[in-house]
């Protein structure tokens, strides 16, 4: 089973593991057009590694990808500053809970360094 690990700067974008930074104009989910998602795209099952900025400003982005279903469309496992946060308790991101499960039975094989941080 493949797994993306989706690295995530905070100043604005969702980057998937291998793209190309460089390849496109990045507004980010923080400008103002809707359509900047498109650029950050996760597809199948991920681990978004969240670093940076506020509890606030991590809420925000999560519900605004929420609303647009552009990112994280098949769940995610959100860690924010080596702690799961406590968004995904929330009842607007439940549809990810069943996917958390699955993320933990196969964390070990995607990166030895994940489950000391889980």
């Amino acid at each position: 089973m493949e797994v993306d690990v989706v690295l995530n700067d905070f100043d604005g974008c969702m980057v998937r593991h291998g793209y190309d930074t460089h390849g496109k104009i990045q507004k980010g989910p923080d400008s103002e057009t809707d359509d900047a998602f498109d650029f950050y795209r996760s597809y199948g099952r991920s681990i978004v590694l969240c670093t940076g900025r506020s509890y606030e400003a991590t809420e925000g982005i999560l519900r605004r990808m929420n609303r647009n279903s552009a990112v994280c469309e098949h769940g995610i496992d959100i860690l924010y500053e080596s702690e799961r946060i406590c968004l995904l308790d929330e009842p607007d991101f439940s549809q990810y809970r069943p996917y958390m499960e699955l993320l933990r039975e196969i964390e070990n094989e995607i990166d030895p360094r994940i489950p000391d941080i889980l």
